[in-house]
């Protein structure tokens, strides 16, 4: 069940979270490789048609069923009749050989929006751009009314650098549900990743129907679980036709892999005669390289084996089948007589050869299916079987020596793509900085590395939700490693992008990762962030010093990493409790940002809270904002209200996740219409700011002198409490102004001390006036 997530609403300029800006800058992952953003957009509405070539068809409906849940609509497909129809989505065919089979152009125009491919998958892509260029909740699976789905216009070419982009799911040593599949699938297809790798087989489980061999799910699909029950589950050859069917629909194949001649306990532990020793064994509950393996000498297991790939090659239409080949100890093979036998009477020189001699075999079979067999590196050794497609694991040599002698290769080096290894040894940076084509490799013979594929290993995976965040978002990452020449990779553009669609992935139920160097929700406008290099802490009611460093300066320190946590190991203080920090400086504040902690438990994240802001971080008046954050995300939350001047700011948890409070990041933004200068940039002494009588009633009279004709002024009126009461029109140089005592919206203000504040070309002076009435 999907959640609605207050922050994520598409309420643009409404109430106090805004996302306004995002029309003007769409988010993409990956990146396109040409866009220009246009003026002006195209708004999608209950009167939009979609009208497809025949081709697209299919295309033109799924665009619709999509749109459907979150906008309300539904919206007619129709084929193409003369000229494209206004206020349409169009998705036509083109002949544009540099678009290839997977590219598209995209051209969002006020009164139409036109896609254009040569291929289904490039218009398939082409939708799921035009979805990231819609606001965030289009990914919603719940109607989002009141939204206006308004796209910028925008001209896009688009196509991949590789043809392989993919990614495995190991489910052979932690089984996963067919919908879980499914929404990976999903997943790969919305990044635009093309292949599919199933890893259907292992020692710890084996998870495909084999009508022929039924001992293989009744007995190899299932483990102990270690507490008396047992552990496992398969998929049907129905559940498989089902996942394949969906696959295509989303433009990925599927390739399946069946690990041999090692890897391959369960199957022994169904039909103990294929093993070398003969057995008996158990399906096993550990991880790692075990000993027994298929016995190459012995011609029944390529019977079974035959049988087994017959119903295999039936299932999926891929022209790949994955054989594994990987991590086959020899020892077996070593002491076994039929194994032995076959060496001398094939003339192998060793065991290696004997590897190599199975795996051409095997080989040999499936190109009598028209199949195509994919191996790990490991089938490099003995003799690579003669149409082999190496898939590079151990480093990039494999890849190399393959390309090298003139054989496919795709790249998955445990450096850069094994996504089960931890995020300090894997960042983000390094998944998206690969360049599947070694620096090292001949230039005639790079046109061998079809891609990268990355690859979610099993073994410390059992649950969906740490799949989720193993994958995600390195994923991501490495989909735009694959989508673009190395080039046009960039990092910075890419954080900025992978936070806004973090938005996106928690819409769809991800369970990603927070990644510490990434800055998750809406990012902050640079321009407007107040540097928090010159603040400093005025007051905390408690911190935690003994079990960590929770202190509160770490709540601006610019590290995501670190928090601010209130005490819990020396004393237990109960809400409310409050943060207070002097900014060094005098600004316009319009906003704070309040980041949650992005490691570990949500205890301590705020829920009701209060802000204030202060001149002098003593008269503090009343919250300026109020509310209720979200707590059940860890995406930064931004919150808007009235501008106010202030030097001091003052944060209030009242209430939250437990008795305690912690905060990884407070950012304030500054207020464009009315910028404040830090003290040090104040206006010379020889200008002056006079208001008279003072103090007054009804109205003051304001005067600013000394500064050139030609400098801007702006005149602003502040109550104490540093909110922004109100603009008075700038008089003409030399001239005078007034102020009636009214705020922004004609209304009397109350007596009391303002401020009068005169901005000369982003210099200020102020001085203070009384209202007496």
């Amino acid at each position: 069940m999907f959640r609605e997530i207050g922050l994520l609403k598409c309420i643009f300029a409404i109430g106090f979270l805004s996302f306004s800006a995002y029309c003007q800058a769409p988010y993409i992952i990956p990146q396109p490789r040409e866009m220009r953003i246009d003026a002006g957009s195209f708004t999608i509405n209950g009167s939009t048609a979609i009208v497809t070539s025949d081709t697209f068809l299919g295309i033109g409906q799924y665009l619709s069923d999509f749109l459907a849940i979150p906008t309300g609509f539904s919206l007619p497909v129709s084929g193409i009749s003369g000229a494209y129809p206004v206020h349409s989505i169009v998705i036509d065919t083109v002949h544009d050989s540099a678009l290839g089979t997977e590219g598209y152009s995209l051209q969002v125009l006020p009164d139409k929006i036109i896609i254009r491919a040569q291929g289904g998958a490039g218009a398939f892509y082409a939708c799921q751009t035009l979805r990231q260029m819609l606001p965030l909740c289009i990914e919603s699976q719940t109607a989002m009314a009141d939204t206006q789905w308004t796209v910028p216009c925008a001209a896009i070419r688009d196509w991949p650098c590789f043809p392989w982009r993919g990614c495995l799911l190991d489910v052979g040593r932690h089984f996963r549900s067919k919908a879980y599949v499914k929404k990976y699938i999903d997943l790969l297809s919305y990044h635009k990743m093309n292949r599919f790798h199933w890893h259907l087989t292992e020692d710890q489980g084996w998870r495909i129907e084999i009508l022929g061999k039924p001992k293989l799910t009744q007995i190899g699909a299932w483990r102990e679980d270690g507490s008396g029950g047992t552990y496992g589950g398969y998929y049907s050859q129905d559940d498989v036709r089902e996942i394949v069917a969906y696959a295509q629909s989303k433009f990925v194949e599927i390739v399946p892999e069946i690990e041999m001649p090692g890897h391959c306990m369960a199957a022994l532990a169904s039909y103990p005669e294929l093993s070398c020793t003969g057995g008996p064994f158990v399906v096993p509950t550990s991880w790692g390289i075990k000993e027994d393996v298929y016995c190459a000498g012995n011609d029944s297991v390529f019977t079974f084996l035959e049988d087994v790939l017959d119903e295999v090659v039936s299932l999926f239409p891929s022209q790949w089948i994955h054989i594994g080949g990987d991590e086959c100890p020899k020892a077996r093979w070593q002491a076994c007589p039929k194994c032995q036998a076959r060496m001398v009477a094939e003339g192998l020189a060793d065991e290696n050869e004997l590897q190599s001699y199975f795996i051409q075999r095997i080989e040999n079979y499936l190109q009598t299916k028209n199949k195509r067999i994919i191996g790990w590196d490991e089938i490099l050794a003995g003799g690579l079987a003669q149409n082999a497609t190496v898939q590079s694991w151990r480093g990039e040599t494999g890849g190399i020596s393959a390309a090298a002698a003139g054989h496919d290769a795709i790249m998955s080096p445990q450096s850069h793509c094994y996504l089960d290894y931890s995020y300090s040894s894997i960042s983000m940076l390094q998944a998206l900085s690969y360049n599947p084509i070694p620096a090292t490799l001949p230039d005639s013979a790079k046109k061998y590395i079809l891609g990268l594929e990355g690859c979610m290993w099993g073994e410390s995976t059992p649950t969906d939700s740490i799949v989720d965040r193993q994958t995600f978002p390195r994923l991501c990452a490495l989909a735009e490693a694959a989508w673009l020449p190395d080039s046009a990779k960039d990092w910075n553009s890419f954080r900025d992008r992978i936070g806004v669609h973090g938005i996106r992935l928690d819409y769809l139920g991800v369970k990603f990762y927070h990644a510490l160097e990434i800055y998750w929700g809406m990012p902050l406008p640079k321009d407007e962030v107040i540097p928090q290099a010159g603040w400093s802490l005025q007051y905390v009611d408690s911190e935690e010093h003994t079990a960590e460093n929770g202190s509160a300066a770490n709540a601006f320190d610019g590290d995501y990493a670190t928090i601010w946590h209130t005490a819990y190991t020396d004393s237990q203080p109960v809400p409310p409790h409050e943060i207070q920090i002097n900014l060094g400086a005098d600004y316009t504040i319009c906003a704070f940002d309040y980041l949650p902690r992005q490691t570990g438990s949500q205890n301590g994240q705020i829920q009701n809270y209060e802000f204030y802001t202060s001149m002098d971080g003593a008269a503090w008046g009343t919250p300026v904002a109020q509310g209720t954050l979200d707590i059940s995300t860890r995406l930064g939350q931004k919150i808007t209200f009235q501008p106010v001047i202030a030097r001091y700011i003052r944060l209030v948890a009242l209430s939250g996740v437990g008795i305690w409070t912690t905060v990884a990041e407070i950012n304030l933004l500054e207020y464009q219409g009315s910028k404040a200068a830090p003290v040090n940039t104040r206006v010379e002494t020889h200008t002056s700011l006079n208001a008279w009588p003072n103090p007054f009633n009804p109205s003051v009279t304001v005067s600013v002198s000394g500064y050139a004709s030609g400098d801007k002024l702006k005149i602003e009126i502040f109550d104490m409490s540093g909110r922004l009461v109100t603009i008075v029109n700038a008089p003409a140089h030399g001239a005078y102004a007034s102020w009636d005592g009214t705020n922004a919206v004609g209304k009397h203000v109350s007596s009391g001390l303002y401020f009068i504040r005169a901005r000369i070309d982003g210099k200020f002076i102020c001085k203070t006036i009384l209202l007496s009435k």
